[in-house]
């Protein structure tokens, strides 16, 4: 769904400024073949959190990945077969119920990543 007239998909306020809140990552499976899963917290311009915000981003490894935030604002991207000993995964935009995304307001309170970009090391 579009933002227009400030509602989104009838039910959902639209949201400027919106940028990531925080990014969490962990792993699981074997050494030789992993899952990488990032969890994504998406903000508004006053640090709340975003239900309906489409993520999208990509790993090192060239494959991208997409998600929309629940009512709690989060949502996951995993990246599955994974042999190197580490990925990473940046976001690059944030939409749907956010009209506009404010990259540079991204964070992380965990100090675990920069709020864009996101290194997982396998278990």
């Amino acid at each position: 769904d579009s933002c227009q007239g400030g509602v989104c998909g009838g039910t959902l306020i639209c949201e400027a400024g919106g940028h990531v809140g925080d990014l969490d990552g962990s792993a699981s499976g074997s050494r030789r073949n992993w899952t990488a899963t990032v969890t994504v917290l998406a903000h508004d311009g006053n640090h709340a959190p975003v239900a309906g915000a489409t993520v999208s981003g990509s790993w090192d490894s060239g494959q991208s990945g997409a998600c929309t935030t629940a009512s709690n604002g989060r949502c996951q991207i995993a990246l599955s077969g994974n042999r190197s000993r580490r990925v990473t995964f940046t976001v690059s935009s944030l939409g749907g119920s956010v009209t506009s995304y404010d990259a540079a307001a991204n964070h992380d309170p965990d100090n675990d990543s920069d709020g864009t970009r996101l290194t997982i090391s396998r278990p």
